[in-house]
């Protein structure tokens, strides 16, 4: 992971107080804000407020190129086996979310689960995003205290998010022809 520095005749336009995030040439998109850190592992991203183990909030990314084949398959079904499949115990699951700004397609649910690590209850949300045939995990952890002043980041995030949109330059935010 790297960070560029933009050409002079960049295209970028960010929501205000915010950067953009772009992940793998475009896989994933979105905007956040600017005063948070991004971290960089070899399975994902993540989008810290401030460096751990002071974190309060956490923006993780994953993402990878969907089989055709599973394309089909509804995205409430697979934030539903996601779900099931978080390994803190979990002690509220809220309703699922989804919106459709074609061509992605996105699907997200709140949960609240005990962290055993830091033992206390974490409200997480789980957003599951597809475009084409890239498909991206978005987690958002932060403590129940800080949701109201969280909602915009969570907003944002939603509202700036786009998956598979690959770009010929990312320096300029030039687009290919074709979208991935």
């Amino acid at each position: 992971m790297y960070a560029l520095q933009l050409n002079s005749s960049h295209i970028w336009k960010a929501a205000p107080g915010c950067r953009i995030l772009v992940v793998d040439g475009g896989a994933v998109r979105f905007d956040f804000p600017a005063h948070w850190t991004v971290i960089s592992t070899p399975r994902y991203v993540c989008v810290v407020d401030r460096y751990p183990p002071l974190h309060r909030s956490l923006i993780a990314i994953s993402w990878r190129r969907a089989p055709i084949g599973t394309l089909g398959v509804p995205l409430a079904a697979l934030v539903n086996e996601a779900a099931l499949a978080e390994t803190r115990t979990t002690l509220h699951r809220g309703a699922t979310f989804g919106f459709f700004r074609p061509p992605l397609e996105a699907v997200w649910a709140e949960m609240r689960v005990l962290d055993s690590e830091e033992r206390r209850e974490i409200c997480t949300r789980l957003c599951l995003a597809r475009a084409d045939c890239t498909q991206a995990l978005v987690i958002f952890d932060f403590r129940p205290e800080d949701e109201l002043t969280l909602y915009p980041v969570w907003n944002t995030l939603l509202a700036t998010l786009s998956v598979g949109d690959y770009l010929e330059d990312p320096a300029t935010g030039r687009r290919r022809a074709k979208r991935g």
